[in-house]
């Protein structure tokens, strides 16, 4: 069916009026509309882990279909045992990984929890031995103990079985919610097969839909900004998890060297922290050194030591080798993503907040550098030295 000139404009009329008739709705039902979004992430979520896995694994499977295995076999064959070699080896390292890790981690947290009754009470009886000599200083604390034992006593006689309440059922909603997500995991693993084998027809039906909605040029203009994002976000997160890997192995070797305790434990927040950019090695030392505090305060400051070393090796060589330039944000802008995105999404939205801003920033940026070329202007903004805003920005990442 053709559209003629008023039928054109009526349709957009119509277009223009639905719109605003579907915000005004949006907006009058918002807390209906957030909740129902939510219910939605949640019905969705195996699909959402499966997009991700196969995003993740995505590279991979690549490499092993075009550069590993045979060429003479279909294409169809290539990708499925690409996509079968891929998995079991994640199989196999989790397996092992588990093996490994998991009892070393169980023993320190019984040992940390086991030993916490005993380090309180040392650190009490120093502080006891410090107060001993000042009278003053004495009874107060005899006071305050005493008031404290009472508040105690209350508290268990009266609200102790109500917080008992909260907490069993705080820990079986927790459990249940623990085994819905494993449950999502699963099946997002099975979904991420799905969507590795039949990537490229997704691909072409994408390629397919938004030349059927946009002009070619513009069309084009959008697949070149969906491939930066891509080469954004893939280089990004595939980086800082490798990244991590190599931290929490360091970690591990250097903390058995110095006959550090927790040494598991303590590798593993370091290692799992460190996927955050920025703040991520201060999340992870902060807990950990508290840790190593109560067992040895000399050790303590030695781990922090290390720690301020390690993030300097990693900041300096490490991420630079690793990651390059995958983002080419000012460190600037890496806060600002950083802040803005964790206070909006909490701690996923930190790990992400990085490459999605950098995606908005490439965005901004091609559009400013089109509009001054396309009304004349870039002569306006071109420094002293001659240098266009683009060439800065590239020397600024260079430093």
């Amino acid at each position: 069916m053709k559209f003629n000139g008023k039928k054109k404009e009526r349709f957009g009329w119509f277009s223009v009026l639905a719109a605003l008739i579907f915000l005004y709705f949006i907006i009058l039902r918002w807390g209906q509309f957030v909740q129902m979004i939510g219910q939605m992430f949640h019905i969705l979520q195996p699909i959402i882990f499966g997009l991700l896995f196969a995003y993740l694994l995505r590279s991979p499977v690549n490499f092993l279909e075009q550069k590993i295995l045979d060429h003479r076999k279909s294409q169809t064959l290539r990708l499925l045992n690409s996509v079968l070699i891929v998995y079991s080896i994640v199989v196999i390292c989790i397996f092992f990984v588990g093996k490994l890790v998991w009892p070393e981690l169980q023993k320190n947290v019984v040992n940390m929890l086991s030993a916490l009754p005993d380090q309180i009470a040392y650190i009490s009886d120093q502080l006891a031995g410090l107060m001993e000599n000042e009278e003053q200083m004495d009874g107060f604390m005899a006071t305050a103990l005493e008031h404290l034992y009472q508040k105690i006593q209350f508290w268990m006689q009266y609200d102790l079985w109500n917080y008992v309440e909260v907490v069993l059922s705080a820990v079986t909603t927790g459990v249940i919610d623990v085994m819905a997500v494993l449950f999502n995991v699963i099946v997002g693993a099975i979904v991420s097969v799905y969507v590795l084998l039949e990537r490229k027809h997704f691909s072409f039906q994408s390629r397919k839909l938004i030349y059927a909605f946009l002009k070619p040029e513009k069309a084009k203009l959008v697949l070149e900004t969906i491939e930066e994002a891509d080469r954004i976000f893939s280089g990004f997160i595939t980086g800082k998890i490798i990244d991590s890997v190599i931290i929490g192995l360091l970690c591990f070797i250097s903390l058995t060297f110095l006959k550090m305790p927790y040494t598991v434990l303590v590798s593993v927040i370091v290692g799992v922290t460190n996927v955050i950019p920025f703040f991520g090695p201060y999340l992870g030392a902060i807990p950990s050194a508290i840790l190593i505090f109560l067992v040895d305060w000399q050790q303590g400051l030695l781990f922090i030591l290390f720690i301020i070393l390690l993030q300097q090796l990693d900041g300096n060589v490490i991420g630079p080798k690793i990651l390059g330039e995958s983002t080419g944000l000012a460190s600037f802008w890496v806060v600002f993503a950083i802040l803005v995105a964790g206070g909006l999404f909490g701690v996923p939205g930190m790990v992400v907040g990085v490459p999605a801003f950098a995606t908005f920033y490439y965005i901004v940026k091609m559009f400013v550098n089109d509009r001054l070329n396309k009304n004349g202007s870039l002569k306006y903004v071109i420094d002293q030295d001659g240098q266009k805003p683009e060439d800065q920005e590239e020397e600024r990442n260079d430093e």
